[in-house]
C-alpha cells in the first residue's frame, strides 16, 4: 500500500491509468518451488475497479540430487536417439519423395522429432536464463527480480512435454497391426474416413447454423451464447446433456422450445445416430475381410514359438548334462 501511495503522489496513478499491475515471486526452499505473481487492477471507463490475478507455480531450479541427474541423462539419451530418428527421417524423405507425405504416421514422426528438440533446447534455454536472473538477484537484492520469463518458458516446455507424451502414446497404435484383433481398429478408421469426411460437411453445417441462430437470437441476454464461439461450445454441451433450457426460455419462450427440440431431434437423434452407424458397418466390412483374408502369423504366436524354443533347449541341454553326469 506504501508504495501504491508513492505512486500516486508522484502522478503515476491519475484518472487516465487504465490497469495498475503488482508482479511478485515467492520461493518455497521445502518444496524447491517458486510461484511467479501478477495482480492486476483495471480501471473501467464507467468506473470501479476490476481485478484479476495470475499464479504461475514453477519448478525453475533442478533439486541437484541423483535423480535429477538420472533424468537429465535420460533425456540426453532420448535426444540422441531423436536425433538418429531424423537422420532416418530424412534419408526417407529423400528415397521415397513425394510418397513420403501420403503416410499420416511419417507426420507423427515428424511432430515427435520436433516437440523433442523444442523440449531438450527450451530446458537449457531456461536454465541459463534462470541462472542470469538468480546472479542478478544476488548482486542486487533490493532490486525486483522478475522471472516473469523463466516462468513464460517453463510453461512452453512443459506444454511441449505434455504434447509430445500425447504423440508418443498415439504413435503405439502403428504397431497394434502386428495383432489381428487390435488391427480392426485401424483398418476401420482408415475405411470410413472418407465416409465421415462426407457426413461432417452435414454435421457442421447444421451445427453452425444452430450455432448462429443461438448467438443472434440469445446472445444479448444469456451468457451460454454470449459469442459465436460460446454458442458453439454451449451446443457441444448439450450433445453431453449439460444444458439449462431455463435460462433460453426466459430470454425467448416463443424460439427456445423450437430450437432446443429441433436440435436435439436432429443432431442427437438423426446425425449422431448417421455417424455410429458409419462405423459400425465399416466395422462389420472389416471384420469379414479380416476373417476371409489368408491367415498370418501374429506377433504374439511369433514370440510364443520362440519362447517355446528357447524353453526347449534348455531343456534338451538340460537333459543332456544329465545323461552325461550319469554315464561318468
Amino acid at each position: 500500500m506504501t508504495l501504491l501511495d508513492t505512486l500516486q503522489e508522484n502522478l503515476w496513478i491519475t484518472r487516465g491509468t487504465r490497469a495498475v499491475f503488482v508482479d511478485f515471486s515467492v520461493y518455497n526452499a521445502n518444496l524447491n518451488l517458486y510461484c511467479i505473481c501478477k495482480i492486476i487492477f483495471e480501471f473501467l471507463p464507467p468506473g470501479g475497479v476490476s481485478p484479476a490475478v495470475q499464479f504461475t507455480p514453477a519448478a525453475l531450479t533442478p533439486v541437484g540430487n541423483i535423480w535429477d541427474w538420472i533424468l537429465r541423462i535420460l533425456l540426453y539419451c532420448f535426444s540422441a536417439y531423436i536425433m538418429y530418428c531424423l537422420c532416418e527421417e530424412i534419408r526417407e524423405m529423400v528415397h521415397f519423395k513425394g510418397t513420403y507425405f501420403i503416410q499420416f504416421w511419417n507426420y507423427v514422426d515428424l511432430i515427435i522429432i520436433m516437440l523433442t528438440c523444442l523440449l531438450v533446447v527450451g530446458t537449457e534455454y531456461m536454465r541459463a536464463v534462470l541462472a542470469l536472473y538468480i546472479e542478478e538477484i544476488l548482486h542486487n537484492p533490493t532490486r525486483y527480480g522478475n522471472l516473469e520469463t523463466p516462468g513464460i518458458i517453463y510453461q512452453v516446455v512443459k506444454t511441449s512435454g505434455a504434447v509430445l507424451l500425447f504423440f508418443v502414446y498415439l504413435r503405439t497404435f502403428k504397431y497394434l497391426n502386428f495383432s489381428r484383433r487390435m488391427a480392426q481398429l485401424n483398418n476401420t478408421i482408415r475405411n470410413c474416413s472418407k465416409d465421415i469426411l462426407g457426413f461432417s460437411v452435414m454435421f457442421f453445417v447444421a451445427y453452425f447454423a444452430y450455432a448462429e441462430l443461438g448467438y443472434l437470437v440469445f446472445g444479448s441476454q444469456t451468457d451460454e451464447f454470449r459469442s459465436f464461439g460460446q454458442s458453439m461450445f454451449t451446443l457441444l454441451r448439450t450433445i453431453l446433456g449439460d444444458f439449462d433450457y431455463e435460462k433460453i426460455s426466459n430470454a425467448n419462450w416463443i424460439v427456445a422450445p423450437v430450437y432446443f427440440l429441433t436440435y436435439i431431434i436432429l443432431v442427437f437423434f438423426v446425425l449422431l445416430n448417421m455417424f455410429l452407424a458409419i462405423i459400425n458397418d465399416t466395422y462389420a466390412d472389416v471384420k469379414i475381410d479380416i476373417a476371409i483374408a489368408p491367415k498370418k502369423i501374429e506377433m504374439s504366436e511369433y514370440i510364443k514359438k520362440k519362447c517355446q524354443n528357447l524353453f526347449k533347449k534348455f531343456w534338451m541341454c538340460s537333459e543332456r548334462r544329465k545323461g552325461e553326469t550319469n554315464d561318468d
